[in-house]
């Protein structure tokens, strides 16, 4: 959803937009042709190779990014083989509802309720968290959520044209695999859904991560090139 400019050429390209394309600023464009004319869609790394950044939303709803959030949750705990370990199931939330299932990732196997935004720890998982008064788990998660209470938008309706970064620039977005880490000069690839991903992809090295998201800054400043 966000897309800023932190140095870059302001001149974008306009083009026709697919329109079964849905997308949001801060995902990669790709070029396909349907009925012998060229249009814009979203870059999957591979079949679609990417041309740009996309600075249009064409969406049902908006989504989110949090990174590395933490939750805490207590635990009754008994020695197994000299190790600690919950006794019962533990139930624990996050900040954040209707998150989207294949972004989530942390640091525990937990069962998670992607629609409330709650989580499981099952009985029997060794405890990761005590300081002499609390103790129990400390789960680090990063994802992607939809924002229900905010509505899509199409800021190609009427025009039918979608606007592209294509010049090198440096730009900041919240759209990016969460799946992923990050880290200075880290080369960027596509992934399938269109975002930017450290993991190499058989798209092409597309940017630089200048600046990694964080639980301060659920944003990753980039360079493309």
């Amino acid at each position: 959803m966000i897309l800023r400019p932190v140095l870059a050429n302001t001149l974008v390209w306009s083009a026709p937009v697919d329109p079964s394309a849905r997308f949001e600023s801060g995902q990669i464009a790709g070029l396909i042709q349907i009925n012998g004319e060229v249009f814009v869609t979203v870059s999957d790394g591979a079949g679609i190779p990417p041309i740009g950044v996309i600075d249009d939303n064409k969406c049902t709803a908006f989504t989110g990014t949090v990174t590395d959030e933490v939750v805490f949750v207590p635990a009754t705990v008994t020695t197994v083989n000299g190790i600690l370990v919950s006794t019962l199931p533990v139930m624990g939330g996050l900040n954040e509802t209707n998150i989207i299932d294949s972004s989530f990732t942390s640091n525990l196997n937990i069962n998670l309720n992607p629609k409330k935004g709650t989580f499981i720890v099952p009985a029997g998982t060794p405890v990761n968290y005590e300081d002499g008064t609390n103790i129990g788990f400390q789960l680090t998660a990063s994802y992607r959520y939809s924002i229900v209470d905010f509505p899509g938008d199409d800021s190609t309706d009427g025009s039918g044209q979608i606007s592209v970064h294509f010049n090198r620039g440096i730009f900041v977005t919240n759209i990016f695999d969460t799946l992923a880490t990050y880290g200075p000069g880290q080369p960027l690839f596509v992934d399938s859904q269109g975002q930017l991903t450290s993991q190499e992809t058989q798209s092409p090295v597309v940017a630089i991560a200048l600046q990694p998201s964080s639980a301060l800054s659920n944003e990753l400043m980039f360079m493309w090139l």
